[in-house]
């Protein structure tokens, strides 16, 4: 596996994936075909019930408004990954949770893949979705919330360029996290 140094900057754009929560694999399934490659956006998403969405900002904007400015945040997510299905071989698929399939359907629209999140902690739903789109034969998964608005069609393929020379990209978010 190639490692790359997330600290240094210097060769990617000023503002970079690397500033966000991003989180990309590549499949050591063998080389893509020119012709198109399998790769994978994976988006957690919460159905924004009131109390149970961003519940941090309920003090600063109640239960309702969280949860509004929660599901504009998917939207928003949404909007800009079907832009980038349009221009590349890309498939995205919702993980998703707190609600039903078909209210999710509704919700979003039927031109997504859908899957449940599942049982178990943030890590674990994560690596299993990781894992079942290797298994459907994917050369390249990237795994984003909905909850970072910063987060660009740009940014994203620029993870898929990089994967093209690693194994993995991660991205920190500016509070940490990654």
């Amino acid at each position: 596996m190639q490692k790359t140094n997330f600290r240094d900057r210097s060769n990617l754009k000023k503002d970079s994936l690397f500033s966000r929560l991003f989180f990309s694999a590549k499949s050591d399934a063998g080389e893509e075909s020119r012709e198109g490659t399998l790769s994978r956006l994976i988006i957690f998403a919460r159905f924004p019930e009131p109390g149970k969405s961003k519940t941090r900002l309920i003090p600063a904007l109640g239960p309702a408004g969280a949860a509004e400015l929660y599901r504009q945040m998917v939207e928003h997510t949404l909007h800009w990954a079907k832009k980038l299905r349009d221009r590349l071989p890309l498939s995205i698929e919702i993980r998703f949770t707190g609600r039903p399939l078909e209210t999710f359907r509704h919700w979003l629209g039927p031109n997504f893949l859908y899957s449940p999140q599942g049982e178990g902690d943030l890590g674990q739903r994560m690596r299993r979705s990781i894992q079942d789109a290797f298994a459907m034969k994917m050369k390249k998964v990237l795994l984003i919330g909905t909850d970072c608005p910063d987060l660009s069609p740009d940014l994203v393929e620029g993870a898929l360029v990089l994967l093209r020379s690693s194994d993995l990209v991660l991205g920190p978010s500016e509070d940490g996290g990654y």
